[in-house]
């Protein structure tokens, strides 16, 4: 039993008592398995598809928005959730993967995103996360927060909050869609960090935005706060599932995602990622933690991941599910998942462009892969598009959904930051493709959408 464990059932007046058990093949002894290698023939992704537990006559495309939990991981939770039922003392204090402090599912959780243990923190979902680190910085008056007007209101809404509350400068940069290159978006921001007025403290933006898809140059942009002495936070709510994530290689100082969507588990799972984790290099205050200033048996100061970890009780069942999707898609390949993905997004692409020209697609043009994701963004309609016509995008997913059983959502922002102070959204259908998805379903999408609109 880890010593911080053993401090906390000392201080707890609690003893070890019984033996542990559980789910087997989700114990910390149990290896991954290899992935398996799976083709991209049909009957093998049938195979796969047929894992999930969709209604019959759904066709699901709203993936970035929520996804679902194949059976396995549906069955695990159900089995974790009635053995911590049973007996929910022997879970919370007793059980090394449903107690408080969540080492074993923080380490697998850790090796599945290329960090450390103390690196990582289980959360409810990407806006917690982020929530979590922008109000746990020190901020000085003039310090600066630059974004885009394409990040998510989970960036938006606290940055907006520290303007008004501690006068902290807040910046969206404009940014195109489609963007038409890694380079273009660099020199976006760093003319604008060079430019500044201000004292630029904190780069922020979504690894993936989900208003086009676009697939952002991360580890670039997290070069250049580097090199200004800026903290770079990444908001990666889509990347957690749909592409292999390697978080030290990547340099960011924190990245926060969600389980729900990509990674198919279930709702009220996420990650927090904190560079360098107990030597906490960037000072960043525990403002939801019930653990500050706690010392172990040995008169240690908890590090600041354990501080933040321990916050009451969480779904601790659903974060052993969280596991259990990290084990479903590694035995199926992170490699082969991120392929396949990015495949059928091509093909997505590819007939939007044929069937509507090329201007009436938002995200990056088919075969840029490197800006590309599982998400792309696009209006119906030839030249001109209707990128302002409220009222022709939003009708069609509804459609959509009731005539054709084909789920799919619309989005909005404000393309330029004079559209903002005018009221002026863009509207666009935004379609996600995951593995659970093919080309037929891409094929019936483009022909409903042809037909509705």
């Amino acid at each position: 039993m880890d010593r911080s464990r053993r401090a906390f059932v000392k201080k707890l007046g609690l003893t070890l008592t019984g033996g542990l058990y559980g789910i087997d093949h989700l114990r910390a002894s149990q290896p991954f398995n290899e992935a398996l290698p799976v083709s991209s023939s049909k009957d093998q992704w049938s195979d796969i598809q047929s894992q999930f537990l969709f209604d019959p006559g759904i066709t699901y495309m709203n993936t970035g928005t929520e996804g679902s939990a194949p059976k396995p991981v549906f069955d695990d939770y159900v089995r974790i959730l009635k053995q911590f039922t049973a007996s929910p003392t022997q879970a919370t204090f007793h059980d090394d993967d449903l107690n408080y402090f969540q080492e074993n599912n923080r380490e697998k959780v850790a090796q599945f995103v290329g960090a450390e243990k103390d690196e990582i923190v289980l959360t409810g979902n990407t806006t917690m996360g982020i929530n979590t680190v922008l109000f746990g910085l020190d901020y000085a008056p003039g310090d600066e927060i630059i974004t885009t007007l394409h990040d998510h209101i989970a960036e938006i809404s606290p940055s907006k909050v520290l303007r008004e509350r501690r006068d902290v400068k807040f910046t969206q940069l404009e940014l195109g869609s489609p963007a038409r290159s890694k380079d273009e978006i660099i020199r976006l921001f760093e003319r604008a960090i060079t430019n500044s007025r201000f004292r630029p403290k904190v780069l922020l933006i979504c690894h993936i935005n989900f208003t086009t898809g676009l697939r952002m140059p991360v580890k670039e942009l997290c070069q250049l706060a580097r090199k200004h002495d800026m903290i770079s936070i990444v908001d990666g709510a889509h990347a957690l599932g749909m592409l292999k994530l390697d978080l030290h290689d990547m340099g960011c100082d924190f990245y926060s995602t969600a389980g729900h969507k990509w990674l198919n588990c279930v709702p009220g799972t996420g990650v927090l990622y904190m560079k360098g984790g107990e030597a906490n290099t960037r000072n960043l205050w525990p403002v939801l933690s019930e653990f500050y200033d706690f010392r172990d048996e040995d008169g240690n100061l908890y590090d600041i991941a354990t501080q933040m970890q321990l916050r009451g009780q969480n779904d601790t069942p659903a974060y052993m599910a969280m596991v259990s999707a990290i084990r479903f898609q590694k035995e199926i390949g992170i490699g082969t998942i991120e392929g396949r993905i990015l495949e059928l997004n091509n093909y997505l692409r590819q007939r939007i462009v044929d069937t509507w020209g090329k201007e009436s697609l938002l995200a990056p043009p088919p075969g840029a892969e490197e800006l590309s994701s599982g998400m792309a963004s696009f209006i119906p309609s030839s030249s001109p598009p209707k990128r302002y016509d409220k009222e022709f995008i939003t009708a069609i997913p509804e459609k959509l959904s009731d005539e054709y059983g084909i789920w799919i959502r619309y989005v909005d922002f404000f393309a330029r930051r004079n559209h903002m102070r005018r009221g002026k959204k863009t509207y666009v259908l935004r379609v996600s493709t995951h593995i659970f998805n093919d080309t037929d379903q891409i094929d019936r999408l483009i022909e409903a959408v042809e037909a509705v609109a």
